[in-house]
């Protein structure tokens, strides 16, 4: 991906010093060339962000990796029920929040939908009575 993003980069500023310096310098053709020199920037950028996504997410999965390799070893001397309670802390720590007893597993989650279902649920309890 930063090969990619380099390249668009350098093409970006490749096809802007075309347009300004050599071929035909009408108005129509120098903006259409500064055009295509405008999207090739924009593609750089995405690329930009993209890779930037891709090492962060790298970098996350490498820790996440040394972490559980040196689990085990890390709770061996414990006894088995501190053990039991150190997994299920790391689980809960690596794959989420587990699921309470208090919530019920169908309850929609915190989204944009939800929320605007339990309003409109709360608008019509509010009403009704």
């Amino acid at each position: 991906m930063r090969l990619l993003t380099i390249a668009l980069a350098l093409g970006a500023v490749a096809v802007g010093l075309y347009a300004v310096f050599v071929g035909d310098q009408e108005a129509e053709a120098l903006v259409a060339k500064l055009a295509v020199s405008a999207v090739l920037g924009g593609l750089a950028t995405y690329t930009a962000s993209q890779s930037g996504r891709h090492r962060h997410r790298e970098e996350r999965a490498r820790a996440l990796q040394l972490e559980l390799t040196a689990f085990a070893p890390f709770i061996e001397p414990l006894d088995p029920a501190q053990k039991e309670e150190e997994r299920v802390i790391m689980t809960r720590r690596t794959f989420g929040r587990a699921i309470s007893p208090e919530t019920p597993a169908d309850e929609p989650g915190p989204s944009p939908v939800s929320l605007l279902l339990r309003r409109q649920q709360k608008q019509l309890d509010e009403g009704g009575e």
